[in-house]
């Protein structure tokens, strides 16, 4: 009977074990953390948290899937798949991903490394430091917490952030607040970064500040190659240099080869020559200190008092800078006591000889095909355009045509050289031409549409004032129809005819401060003929060659340049000192740079009012 008992007993506890292993079966995937080495292995089974581990102590080394782990001292947990390692902690995974540690946790069911203390993780050429690091060894991704800092000893450079995200599958970074890129060259100062370290790319995935000693990068979206120098920024990215700013929807820069592109909205404002260049697309060669621009492109210059802008459109605008040697003024001569020797007085001679000159730098424009100018002062149409910015002189061709809005005159040619003063003020025009013409409506209300004062001659040169016309000088032999009248009692003028001269010499035009003919001045007695008003002979109303051609005219800078691209993307009023900025704040200046509300957006210092 007994032994009935014992067989039923034992047949239960075997039916009893089945079900329970049956229920608790290991998951897919699972796999036991298995011990390699040990010196010595040991139980304390009067310690209530360890009494079910095993302690293991010197040379310690775990496997678990594809990972091996190295420490001095550990206590492992075998029911539950999970050990803690002690002292010269170390995780080794595939060929080249190494983790050291003071301490690790590590749970073989989740396959998750706590690892603490003095952490640095190893692959290739980058170094990560923290002291609070999370890995999966099943997806190979680790994240830190309070604060870490990337070294990649190949080319130098640093990356710390607050948080961050690693994925050694493909070798890539993802920095998360107040990050920064330390580098020889420069700075990257950003809230989220990504950071591929086997292509060496930095992804901007948040604005984004990027400073060197050459220019100072502003982007929210695009990417940076540090290893081949190729910059690529989308989404309205800005560039400063010394004297310049550029902002453009898609901006390509490679860096090696000094050559750059951008594409849609591209704005670059010369802030010392207060001149802004637009355009669909433009290339830029820095070596040659080149820049081409195309897709109706258009420049603005604004005037030195800021009161005035002049508007230039053509099919294609470039803008280069030239170095020229100028001579300074030969310094004066101090009185030189007589006692000095002659060898003194050489010496000191040829010092002032080196510094006698010095190179300077000088902006040049050139516009090629439909080219307009429009201004308050004057207005223009030409073939092509160069402006020299060494003697501040604009140079129009073939067959230009300048209007002056203060005295309705009109000048045309086969070409013309503008001469702008120290305030970019028109100062002088010359026109060329086998006979150029000009020509102007005749001051005063009773002047008809058939009606113009003409003059032509071998070579004009015209005379400006506070950008109106002064005088006009023709060098003769000269031809001229001007219109005549009375001033009458109640002020206003009276036509009597129309004065019809031919001279052998040259002629002076003076020009009224409001704008009309004051007096004609002729260096020889001409042959003259009037011809009363009601009596002009048709053939004889025009000079050869004259026409009015008002109707090219520009009648305003919309006739330029669309009005949705008017309003420029570069602020006037305000300029950044981006010094100031760090790395929080750089959001809030993109996003007041782009009139972009963000919430609790509280007002940055750096936003300094220019005076």
């Amino acid at each position: 009977m007994a032994s009935v008992i014992r067989l039923i007993a034992s047949s239960s506890l075997l039916f009893i074990s089945a079900v329970f292993a049956l229920g608790f079966s290991a998951p897919p995937g699972y796999e036991e953390i298995r011990i390699l080495n040990a010196e010595d292995i040991t139980y304390d089974r009067y310690d209530p948290v360890l009494s079910d581990a095993q302690v293991l102590t010197g040379n310690v080394r775990f496997k678990h899937n594809n990972s091996t782990m190295y420490c001095d001292y550990a206590h492992f947990f075998s029911h539950n798949n999970s050990l803690n390692a002690y002292k010269r902690v170390k995780i080794v995974q595939g060929d080249s991903l190494k983790i050291f540690a003071d301490t690790l946790y590590y749970d073989g069911n989740t396959k998750i490394a706590r690892l603490r203390g003095k952490v640095i993780m190893r692959k290739g050429s980058t170094v990560l430091k923290t002291s609070y690091l999370d890995y999966s060894t099943a997806t190979q991704e680790a994240n830190y917490y309070n604060g870490g800092v990337i070294d990649n000893e190949k080319d130098k450079s640093t990356i710390t952030s607050v948080l961050g995200t690693y994925f050694n599958a493909v070798d890539e970074f993802i920095f998360t607040q107040n990050v920064q890129v330390l580098g020889e060259k420069y700075t990257i100062n950003t809230e989220k970064l990504k950071f591929n370290t086997a292509t060496k790319t930095a992804h901007f995935i948040a604005p984004t500040v990027i400073l060197s000693d050459s220019n100072r990068i502003l982007t929210a979206n695009g990417y940076y190659n540090t290893e081949n120098e190729f910059a690529k920024l989308l989404q309205g990215s800005w560039i400063y240099t010394k004297n310049q700013k550029m902002t453009a929807d898609f901006i390509f820069y490679d860096k090696r080869n000094q050559v750059g592109e951008a594409f849609n909205y591209v704005e670059v404002w010369d802030t010392v020559k207060n001149m802004t260049l637009f355009g669909d697309h433009a290339v830029f060669f820095q070596k040659e200190k080149l820049g081409i621009f195309s897709r109706k492109p258009y420049a603005m210059k604004l005037s030195d008092d800021r009161k005035d802008t002049m508007y230039l459109a053509a099919d294609t605008i470039r803008a280069f800078q030239d170095s020229l040697f100028v001579l300074h003024q030969k310094p004066e001569n101090p009185e030189e006591d007589k006692k000095k020797s002659k060898k003194k007085k050489k010496e000191k001679e040829s010092k002032e000889t080196l510094a006698l000159g010095e190179y300077k730098k000088f902006n040049n424009l050139q516009a090629f095909r439909s080219v307009k100018i429009f201004g308050s002062a004057f207005q223009g149409v030409a073939d092509s355009l160069n402006y020299i910015g060494q003697d501040s002189v604009m140079i129009m061709y073939p067959n230009p045509i300048l209007w002056s809005s203060s005295d309705r005159s009109q000048l045309q040619g086969d070409s013309v050289v503008m001469k702008l003063n120290a305030k970019q003020e028109v100062e002088k025009v010359d026109v060329f031409a086998p006979e150029p013409i000009s020509s102007s409506k005749p001051y005063g209300k009773q002047a008809t549409e058939e009606e113009f004062n003409q003059l032509k001659g071998k070579h004009i040169t015209a005379y400006f004032q506070e950008n109106k016309v002064q005088k006009i000088w023709y060098q003769g032999p000269s031809e001229v129809r001007y219109y005549i009248g009375e001033q009458q009692a109640d002020s206003t003028w009276e036509k009597v005819g129309m004065n019809k001269g031919l001279s052998a010499s040259d002629v002076l035009m003076h020009f009224q401060k409001e704008g009309g003919l004051d007096r004609i001045v002729f260096n020889k007695q001409p042959r003259a003929i009037v011809y009363p008003t009601d009596s002009i002979p048709e053939n004889e109303r025009y000079v050869e060659g004259f026409k009015w051609l008002e109707d090219k005219k520009p009648k305003s800078k919309t006739e330029l340049i669309p009005a949705h691209k008017l309003k420029p993307r570069m602020s006037e009023a305000y300029e950044p000192d981006l010094s100031e900025i760090s790395a929080p704040e750089v959001r809030y200046w993109i996003a007041w740079e782009r009139g972009i509300a963000l919430p609790n957006v509280r007002k940055n210092t750096a936003f300094k009012k220019k005076k």
